[in-house]
């Protein structure tokens, strides 16, 4: 009789780890499916939580809302509609229009204009360009309009004596009061050469 007392208290002692066990394991897979069903809600986003300090120098925790960025819908700056015309030359007339407008000089030309036609422009307006060699930055310049510049405005490019503009392809930018108008582009090729690309 004690032999069977003895050998069921052996198996009451092997049978309560393994109930212990597996009370354990259950919890923890409770816990996770839990866990795994609150990350997968979707993609909303969660509060954040940041620590900050009151008055007091006691340490709280606040609850930051998390607001999505929407992209600005600010429109564009809309061209004032100034410039009416850009072109290049190698001289102007007496009134400030180009004589034989063109976008081919050779390093033979030591003197060329940028010239725009302007309509409804008003005294303070600023005329601006920006002009790239070879997709390289090259230079800028500005004018602000007065009563008597009103119809045309030219910006002229000069060589020293023995110089010659460098070749390629010149892409300008041209600008009322910081918007962009109009765009122009010229080329300078060696001279002599037997034909001229398009710029």
């Amino acid at each position: 009789m004690r032999l069977l007392e003895n050998k069921l208290l052996n198996n009451q002692k092997g049978v309560i780890p393994i109930l212990a066990l597996v009370v354990t394991l259950v919890a923890i897979g409770i816990v996770g499916y839990f866990g795994y069903k609150q990350l997968s809600k979707g993609n909303t986003a969660a509060p954040t939580y940041k620590n900050t300090f009151n008055k007091n120098n006691k340490k709280t925790t606040q609850k930051v809302k998390v607001v999505p960025k929407v992209a600005s819908s600010k429109p564009r700056s809309v061209a004032p509609g100034v410039i009416t015309q850009v072109a290049t030359a190698k001289s102007f007339n007496s009134n400030g229009s180009p004589v034989n407008p063109t976008s081919k000089f050779t390093t033979k030309n030591n003197q060329m204009y940028l010239i725009a036609s302007l309509k409804g422009a008003k005294p303070g307006q600023k005329i601006e360009y920006v002009r790239y060699l070879n997709g390289k930055y090259v230079d800028h310049r500005s004018v602000t309009l007065s009563k008597n510049i009103l119809g045309y405005v030219y910006f002229g490019w000069s060589t020293k004596p023995g110089k010659s503009f460098p070749i390629g392809i010149y892409r300008t930018r041209v600008y009322t009061d910081g918007v962009l108008e109009k765009r122009v582009n010229y080329m300078v090729q060696k001279d002599g050469s037997l034909s001229f690309v398009n710029p």
